[in-house]
């Protein structure tokens, strides 16, 4: 029973279909709108549609164009940055060179300026011994020569006392 009806409700619903369906009457007039339609192509293909598409094949060259042209300029611009880079690179190079340098040579006129300073100081303490030595060979000779003055007073002044 149950595939009595489902035949049925099939065979019912292709008969909807076929009251539903359009139909299409081939007469004169569908000749005559084809032809009008290959005229229009025909007049208006080199008129309007070439031309646009021409347009359209231009801009889209200009476009690829200028693509191009900014992928160069992105390209030469790398580049500088490159050159630039490594420019700076080789300056800092140079820099801590020329800083090294000047280091060294600093220290070195530093140790000489430290000799020469202390080869000075050396002289200057030198000549200070030196003059310290003569003072006091002076005074020795100058003691020495009081000593025996004084001596004979001190002795004319103890025999004085007890005399």
């Amino acid at each position: 029973m149950f595939s009595v009806s489902v035949c049925a409700g099939a065979l019912g619903a292709q008969t909807q279909l076929l009251r539903d369906a359009v139909e299409i009457d081939l007469d004169r007039t569908v000749f005559v709108q084809v032809g009008l339609f290959v005229l229009l192509m025909l007049v208006l293909k080199p008129l309007l549609f070439d031309p646009m598409l021409g347009l359209f094949e231009e801009r889209e060259q200009q476009t690829e164009g200028t693509k191009a042209e900014a992928r160069a300029m992105d390209q030469a611009s790398a580049e500088s940055l490159a050159q630039y880079e490594q420019a700076i690179e080789h300056a800092r190079a140079e820099g801590a060179q020329l800083q090294e340098q000047y280091r060294l040579e600093g220290i070195k006129q530093q140790s000489v300026l430290l000799t020469h300073a202390r080869d000075a100081a050396s002289r200057t303490l030198e000549e200070q011994r030196q003059a310290l030595q003569r003072e006091q060979s002076q005074v020795r000779a100058t003691l020495e020569a009081q000593t025996h003055t004084m001596a004979q007073q001190i002795v004319q002044s103890v025999l004085g006392q007890k005399g």
